[in-house]
């Protein structure tokens, strides 16, 4: 990885949360996680978005348009926000008049968010994860990081050992270590890395060793990699306030099932958005896969952050 300890800091507290809400339960599953993972001082701003498209559609069959965001800020302030607020959380209610992504990503940089969360959809019960595009184009434009939930969750109970961080090699990822190990401190749990090596490593700019040691000895390939992982672990535990349990593995193969697996009693899986993954709303497939799969919450970081 070739980090300095100094540059790691994985102590952050999670005080400003953004979430969407629609009235759904998967969005309401995604404001009760939300609540779970905030710290106790900080601030979640719940917000609905109204739709220029969908204010067409009120104004085509003569429905009053002041009305319905009456109604949605009620619903939003009285019935969907209530319990947060009785369980004592600082709740910031908003009806926002836009796309429901732009909303978000509005919002979240107005009030500088640490995180934003929403709910996905998963029909039927268990099956895989519908990606839609409103989560799409968050993932590929959110310039913080994004929690995506289903109603299959209730946040990080104490049952659930350890959060799963993708640590390849990329810069991306490396953040992406960094806010898993943050989070498994504030919350107790343990902290487990995982890298994949491909199974034909491409020739990059700085790819040229890890072709020529693949095809002398493909099992070099992962003793670097258990190696680079061992050191960041090092560098992650001497910059967290507590003794994180750390455990790292090092496979092959595709990543995204590699995590998948390795998520089966997490509370979250970490991983970075690869700015290699094409422009407009694409997203790499291991990421893609890893959001529709995943048997918890995943949180997306962006490059750079």
């Amino acid at each position: 990885m070739d980090m300095p300890a100094s540059a790691l800091r994985v102590n952050q507290k999670i005080r400003t949360v953004v979430v969407g809400l629609d009235g759904s339960v998967e969005s309401m599953a995604a404001l009760q996680w939300a609540g779970s993972v905030i710290d106790h001082d900080g601030v979640i701003h719940a917000i609905a978005a109204i739709s220029p498209a969908r204010e067409l559609a009120i104004a085509a069959v003569q429905i009053d348009s002041a009305q319905v965001i009456t109604n949605l800020t009620r619903e939003l302030e009285a019935d969907w926000t209530a319990p947060l607020r009785a369980a004592g959380h600082n709740v910031v209610c908003q009806v926002v008049e836009d796309d429901p992504a732009d909303a978000l990503l509005h919002v979240s940089a107005t009030v500088d968010a640490d995180l934003i969360v929403v709910g996905v959809h998963a029909k039927p019960k268990h099956a895989p994860r519908t990606v839609g595009r409103v989560t799409a184009k968050l993932v590929h434009h959110t310039d913080r990081p994004l929690a995506i939930v289903d109603d299959d969750v209730d946040g990080p109970r104490a049952e659930f050992s350890t959060v799963v961080a993708h640590a390849d090699s990329l810069a991306t990822t490396d953040t992406a270590a960094q806010w898993a190990a943050g989070f498994a401190d504030a919350h107790g749990t343990g902290l487990t890395l995982v890298r994949s090596t491909p199974n034909r490593p491409a020739l990059g700019p700085d790819g040229l060793l890890d072709v020529l040691a693949f095809y002398l000895d493909p099992a070099m390939l992962r003793q670097w990699a258990a190696e680079d992982l061992a050191q960041l672990a090092d560098e992650i535990q001497r910059s967290t306030e507590q003794h994180l349990r750390i455990t790292w593995s090092s496979t092959s193969g595709a990543a995204g099932p590699r995590l998948v697996e390795a998520s089966a009693d997490a509370a979250l899986i970490v991983v970075g958005r690869d700015t290699r993954a094409g422009q407009g709303h694409m997203m790499s497939n291991e990421l893609r896969h890893v959001i529709i799969h995943a048997p918890c919450p995943v949180v997306v970081i962006p490059p750079d952050r």
